[in-house]
């Protein structure tokens, strides 16, 4: 007899504070435009709308690498973990990503 249970999703990515994340518009909530954030804390992944999605902390970085100091707190979609959210250390968001304001 064949197994007809569906397949287990694969495992939520782990994120700690200092991962950056390249976050199109799509990947997370609520924003607009690319964002790339460095994670400064991580809760616990939820359903929501159908969606699994994971609130996280961080700080707004820019192309030239102005980290802002304002702490956003945003809903990322863990598909897109799973797809390549998570970025190497001394990656930096493209010049169209959504810049920290100067101070």
């Amino acid at each position: 007899m064949l197994n007809t249970r569906p397949a287990a999703p694969p495992p939520i990515p782990r994120l700690t504070p200092g991962t950056v994340l390249g976050l199109h518009e799509r990947d997370y909530r609520y924003g607009i435009g690319y964002l790339g954030l460095r994670v400064s804390e991580v809760g616990v992944d939820r359903i929501q709308a159908g969606a699994e999605w994971v609130p996280v902390r961080g700080h707004r970085m820019s192309h030239d690498g102005r980290v802002d100091t304002r702490e956003l707190e945003i809903l990322v979609a863990v598909t897109a973990l799973r797809e390549g959210a998570i970025k190497p250390t001394g990656w930096l968001p493209p010049v169209t990503a959504v810049a920290p304001p100067r101070r």
